[in-house]
């Protein structure tokens, strides 16, 4: 059985634990840096000389790489954590522990907090016309007894993470040795 949600469980749980999600802040500042660089190239096409423009045009890159490093570390500064992040993510939190007891795991969100990934593989899935990444992320959750892994899968570029219960198959590779 799997168990669809529509967030990372790691990036939740980071942003219960921490109040915000360096993740998410990333994201954002990645979607409005390049519309402002974009901005500023055109006025800048127009107002400087060509020996001019081809330099900032070859400065661009660390230009826009240090941006979003400054607008991501500047925002988490200041917004700094927020309550209602971490309300929600703490109430996401619970609603998958109710579920999971679906999948016989018996675990609450002060459990889920202590969850950590221990491998990630990645899988290009050619069925499709369009061929799409797929990443899994092997997730140990403690219960009351034990810990259970988790496997979560998400079709990158997608929205939709599906959970399951699967243990990573470690494979041993044989060789002949000679003394």
């Amino acid at each position: 059985m799997k168990i669809t949600i529509n967030y990372d469980l790691l990036e939740r749980i980071s942003e219960a634990k921490y109040g915000f999600s360096l993740v998410r802040t990333f994201k954002r500042a990645l979607m409005i840096i390049p519309v402002v660089k974009s901005i500023s190239l055109a006025d800048k096409a127009n107002t400087m000389n060509t020996l001019d423009f081809q330099k900032y045009i070859d400065s661009l890159p660390l230009s826009i790489l240090s941006d979003l490093i400054i607008v991501t570390l500047g925002s988490c500064a200041v917004l700094g954590i927020t309550p209602l992040i971490r309300t929600n993510a703490l109430a996401n939190l619970e609603e998958l522990a109710e579920d999971l007891k679906a999948l016989n795991i018996d675990t609450d969100e002060s459990l889920l907090l202590n969850a950590y990934k221990y491998h990630t593989e990645y899988k290009i899935d050619f069925e499709n016309k369009v061929p799409t990444l797929i990443q899994k992320k092997y997730i140990n959750i403690p219960t009351n007894d034990k810990e259970v892994s988790l496997m979560q899968e998400h079709v990158i570029g997608s929205f939709i993470y599906t959970l399951s219960k699967k243990r990573l198959n470690k494979q041993m590779n044989f060789k002949l040795v000679f003394n």
